[in-house]
């Protein structure tokens, strides 16, 4: 008797170390996994919330301020009265600068890390310097002094030593962080995975000691812990592979189309300038240069064009527009002409060809714009999709971690109480 009774002692001891390993061990699981996916969630909002507000800001920035050099040597080629609307499309293109600017500093203030502070300040202490650069070389001008060519030529070279390249640094240092962020959002979380399999392994263990225990064929209990877990562990593959998929859709648009069609608008908008630079104050290479851009342009056009579903129409229009920009302006691409003079390279970069309202580079840009634009939208709305997606894990993985702790002690409870 004493010995059947020192038995039942022991197996009371191995079925509440069980139930306490089994209670403890699915609450761990559930906070660790909570935890991670947390962590996962942030991180694919902060890509989706702020380095994508970050990326698109510093594209609007590039795009401004390349228009915004154009104009305000376009100002110095034609009449006043089209002068002053050159000399009102640079202040605009400021406004949008200062703009986009507030904006990607408002969302500067929410990432954790490779905040693009630095490139910011560059470009907010440099701006006022650079409009004073190019409103005293106008004023200059307007009297005849020639220093006023020097001021603008001074304000050309900031920008294109420093402020093109800044904005240009910020969208790509904040476009790779962004996609960083998406794809670190939808790993994988392989620890959880395997905590997932070691409960449902210990289940199984738990299960044989108890039956072997019991002669009883199984524990209600114990089976719905287990059959909980597995559970678990399929919602969340489940969910992480459809978060994925959604996140290589987005990462692909970016990548494939909204890149090299923002390069190719960037490339167009320096052309611009450059062909007012050539006129304006030419330098060795500009023609060349010239040349290079609208090469480029194309390439990153090409580029874009196999993996555009939609919009190709705007695409055509675009494509069309610059062949035409460049066969316009193919003259100021050759060496030195002498049979081109001043006025007729003028009417070469501000006259729309005929029966157009419009010029060739406002074309091009307006075209190529709205399929970035359209495209961006898509790859937002693929990643926001990944973020439902994965939004309710770690509350389900929560509840189900509760549940299993619930349904190892409900079906253990029985076993303590008999041997007790």
């Amino acid at each position: 008797m004493t010995i059947e009774r020192g038995g039942e002692r022991r197996t009371g001891l191995v079925f509440a170390r069980i139930t306490v390993a089994g209670v403890v061990g699915a609450l761990l699981v559930g906070v660790v996994g909570v935890l991670g996916l947390a962590a996962r969630q942030d991180a694919l909002g902060e890509a989706i919330a702020d380095r994508g507000t970050l990326s698109a800001a510093m594209l609007d920035v590039y795009r401004a301020l390349a228009d915004a050099e154009a104009a305000s040597l376009n100002a110095l080629l034609v009449d006043p009265q089209r002068a002053a609307e050159a000399k009102e499309r640079f202040r605009e293109d400021l406004f949008e600068v200062h703009d986009a600017l507030r904006r990607a500093e408002s969302a500067a203030a929410g990432c954790a890390e490779d905040c693009p502070g630095a490139r910011l300040t560059t470009l907010v202490d440099l701006l006022p310097e650079y409009s004073r650069l190019v409103e005293v070389g106008w004023v200059g001008n307007a009297a005849g002094d020639p220093v006023g060519t020097s001021y603008l030529a001074q304000a050309s070279y900031l920008m294109q030593e420093t402020l093109l390249p800044a904005a240009e640094r910020a969208n790509q240092e904040q476009r790779a962080a962004m996609v960083d962020g998406l794809e670190d959002g939808v790993a994988h979380p392989w620890f959880l995975y395997a905590l997932l399999v070691a409960g449902v392994a210990g289940m199984v263990w738990a299960q044989r000691i108890v039956r072997e225990r019991t002669r009883r064929r199984n524990n209600r209990g114990l089976l719905a812990a287990t059959a909980v877990v597995i559970l678990l562990g399929a919602v969340v593959l489940a969910g992480t592979v459809v978060a994925s998929s959604r996140v290589g859709t987005s990462t692909a648009l970016l990548a494939d189309v909204v890149v090299p069609l923002s390069e190719a608008r960037n490339e167009a908008r320096k052309a611009d300038g450059q062909e007012a630079r050539i006129v304006a104050f030419p330098a060795l290479g500009d023609r060349e240069g010239l040349a290079n851009l609208f090469r480029k342009a194309g390439e990153r056009l090409a580029a874009a064009s196999a993996h555009v579903e939609a919009e190709r129409d705007l695409l055509g229009t675009a494509r069309e527009a610059l062949e035409q920009w460049r066969e316009t302006a193919e003259p100021m691409t050759r060496p030195l002409d002498p049979s081109l003079d001043h006025k007729e390279m003028t009417a070469i970069i501000v006259n729309p060809r005929e029966g157009l309202h419009t010029t060739d580079d406002v074309a091009f840009d307006a075209a190529v714009s709205a399929v970035i634009d359209h495209h961006r939208t898509l790859a937002t709305a693929a990643a926001g999709s990944a973020w439902r997606w994965t939004a309710p894990l770690a509350w389900v993985l929560a509840l189900g971690a509760l549940l299993a702790a619930g349904s190892v002690y409900w079906g253990m409870r029985p076993r303590l109480e008999e041997y007790r």
